[in-house]
């Protein structure tokens, strides 16, 4: 496995155990507009990438459809395997997916797809995806429209995460988007979600 983004493995690697307690979890509108774009049912294959400790897994499994996790942070997948004791769990990278070719339906991305090496990226999931089959991104993001919030961000988007391109490729279809209203622990947070199908 290649490694993963450095920032990104120290910072999951030190606080696994905080992840579910910091990050908001999504609203049910938004993983319900995810489900039905993607199709995602009872016989369906699905991948849930980069999953964290599991927050969007635990609300995909109650669907029905066949769910594997691929997370490449070690302490990650021990918390998962821990929350969802029956979702199989394996290691891997976005850029070199543990899977077969055309093997899958839809490959779910929450909050993650920002590490990614988009290109390589998207071309290991069009490997694995089949035809006519799907990518659903979802992510939360702080409510900006107060100016206070808005410069505090400003300065934390320059932290040094890498930027996300929603580039879908030439094998995918235009990214369809949509925007949904969340709150956390008292906290307005906008979700956003996108998704995009396999061509051919």
């Amino acid at each position: 496995m290649s490694e993963v983004h450095e920032a990104a493995a120290r910072a999951f690697s030190a606080e696994a155990a905080g992840c579910d307690r910091a990050e908001p979890s999504y609203p049910v509108d938004a993983t319900a507009w995810l489900i039905e774009k993607l199709g995602i049912k009872p016989g369906r294959q699905i991948v849930d990438l980069a999953a964290g400790t599991g927050t969007l897994t635990a609300m995909l499994t109650g669907v029905g459809a066949d769910i594997v996790v691929i997370e490449p942070v070690a302490s990650l997948r021990r918390q998962l395997h821990a929350r969802l004791p029956d979702v199989p769990v394996l290691a891997g990278l976005a850029e070199a997916l543990p899977l077969a070719d055309k093997s899958v339906d839809a490959v779910v991305v929450a909050r993650a797809f920002h590490w990614f090496d988009t290109r390589r990226a998207m071309a290991e999931m069009a490997r694995v995806v089949r035809p006519g089959g799907g990518i659903g991104l979802i992510w939360n993001a702080r409510d900006r429209s107060a100016e206070w919030v808005d410069q505090v961000w400003s300065v934390m988007d320059r932290a040094g995460r890498p930027a996300s391109r929603r580039d879908s490729g030439a094998s995918w279809s235009p990214w369809t988007e949509a925007t949904f209203n969340h709150v956390h622990g008292g906290r307005p947070v906008r979700v956003d979600a996108v998704y995009t199908e396999r061509l051919g």
